[in-house]
């Protein structure tokens, strides 16, 4: 916890006196805004006041309800406040839970309309992420086959070139 408040304050010290320079976006991925009273206005203006200047949120695709944005409506909200904060939004959209990948609910093609879902409900956001740590069980299984042979990349690859 030390190491990471260290590190935070060298970061932003190191930003403040940096210049400006609009091909360089700093910001931090937080879902907590969805979640919060006031849809994380006092964390996104805190956000600005450091420097920051973009925010990436997650969000979760849900292969046996495969067109349902969750949460659609205080995701909406959430990408309102930081928006009118000054912050860009990217969304980082990923299949969740991985035992519904495993169990093969989910498809590349079902993934790629969730993407098109999202992309048509929020027009102004520009940028997304496609995945989140497939090289991670908690993310993404299976891993390996029973020779021990990596399969999730393979797997991941086709959800993302569909995406």
């Amino acid at each position: 916890m030390r190491l990471l408040a260290a590190a935070t304050a060298l970061v932003t010290a190191l930003l403040a006196g940096a210049p400006a320079a609009a091909a360089l976006d700093v910001g931090a991925n937080d879902d907590m805004a969805r979640y919060q009273d006031d849809r994380g206005a006092a964390m996104f203006a805190q956000m600005r006041e450091l420097g920051l200047t973009q925010v990436v949120i997650g969000v979760r695709h849900t292969p046996s309800d495969p067109l349902a944005i969750p949460g659609r409506e205080s995701l909406a909200e959430a990408v309102q406040t930081a928006t009118a904060a000054g912050l860009r939004v990217v969304l980082a959209l990923y299949p969740y839970p991985p035992r519904e990948i495993e169990a093969g609910v989910g498809t590349p093609a079902l993934f790629a309309a969730f993407v098109a879902e999202v992309a048509a409900a929020f027009p102004e956001d520009r940028q997304f992420v496609i995945g989140n740590e497939p090289n991670q069980p908690a993310f993404w299984r299976p891993q390996f086959d029973a020779s021990g042979a990596n399969v999730s990349a393979a797997a991941f690859g086709a959800y993302l070139a569909a995406a």
